[in-house]
Parts: structure tokens; sequence; C-alpha cells
């Protein structure tokens, strides 16, 4: 959950996200996500091969994320 959107991953592994969308922080990409993680006004998720992609407000960077592979994230108000 965000500040006001909420997101969830679907069974085909697609995100799904509903609520305020004055950033684009309910429009996820294409694509299949192994986790999703909301902050204030940014979603992330972290894809199958462990890169990690983020949408919406970028204000302080919080939805660029380094170039690297993960196995966990977790989005906070504004930062991941």
């Amino acid at each position: 959950m965000g500040r006001d959107h909420a997101c969830a991953l679907r069974t085909d592994h697609t995100a799904a996200c509903w609520g305020r969308d004055d950033y684009g922080q309910s429009a996820p990409p294409d694509g299949t996500f192994t986790l999703i993680s909301a902050g204030q006004f940014h979603t992330c998720g972290l894809r199958p091969d462990g890169a990690v992609t983020c949408w919406g407000d970028n204000s302080f960077g919080q939805s660029r994320p380094p170039a690297d592979t993960f196995i966990h994230l977790s989005a906070g108000y504004t930062h991941t």
C-alpha cells in the first residue's frame, strides 16, 4: 500500500495497481514480477531475473534503482 494507491501481484505474476495515479504510481509497466512494494507516490517491483523496475514519482531518486540484481526490496515514503 502506498499513500493513496495499492498494488498486488496477479496469479500470472503481472502487477495490478489502483487508486491515486497523479505520478503514474498506479500504472505498472508490462512484464512479470516476483515482488512489489509501494511507497508514497511510487512503486517498485522485483523482476524474475533480479532486476528492479520502478514507476511513479522520482523527486528524490526513489524510482531510479541501481543497475544490479537483488533478492528483495522495500519501498518507503520517499525512498526504496
